[in-house]
């Protein structure tokens, strides 16, 4: 299954905490987060998360995931799934122009910056829940790469295995090599033409 989502990629955002309250890791009771113990039982007071999610953070997940439910044909996926993921980034606007050609010829630049690589991953595999696979926790091998692109977006190759061994993996990585680098060569020459 390929799914290809045009866009900068998105990558998860980490849970924000609250100043206001705190649980007792002890007695696990809620109480306004001060310096010191828990006023009930002397224990320590942890921050809690904040139960909302960022509203920009949930536009892009809705924005994502209906992008990838017209891509996604029929039940989700059981069993064991392997995952080839590409984040393609936007090049800077300070570009100089031989990396420009370089990216155009095939080579590949790799994006150094935020977000990182795991955040990526992980707002892909959430975003896939119940609509790819049953669960992420499904997903037991996974070959992944952020690089510089003139097309941003999000590659994702999902297949199932019955075992994993380099022998089921290899198909699959020259699927990605010959099929995705060829495509992407072509598109990016008609991107910069245009």
């Amino acid at each position: 299954m390929l799914i290809e989502i045009p866009g900068i990629p998105i990558g998860k955002k980490r849970p924000q905490f609250t100043n206001l309250f705190g649980r007792c890791g002890h007695c696990k009771k809620i109480t306004i987060l001060k310096r010191g113990a828990c006023p009930t039982c002397g224990g320590f007071l942890m921050p809690m998360p904040r139960a909302h999610k960022d509203p920009e953070e949930a536009t892009a997940e809705g924005k994502w995931i209906l992008m990838a439910q017209q891509q996604v044909q029929g039940p989700p996926l059981e069993g064991p799934v392997v995952m080839l993921a590409q984040f393609l980034m936007p090049m800077p606007k300070s570009t100089p122009k031989r990396m420009a050609r370089f990216i155009l010829d095939g080579g590949i630049e790799i994006h150094e910056k935020k977000p990182d690589l795991d955040n990526l991953e992980k707002f892909a595999k959430d975003c896939l829940n119940g609509l790819a696979w049953k669960d992420d926790s499904q997903v037991g091998i996974v070959l992944k790469f952020k690089y510089y692109a003139i097309a941003p977006r999000t590659v994702l190759i999902i297949e199932t295995v019955k075992s994993f061994d380099f022998q089921t993996i290899i198909p699959i990585l020259d699927r990605l090599e010959n099929g995705l680098r060829k495509e992407e060569a072509c598109s990016q020459r008609k991107l910069l033409e245009a």
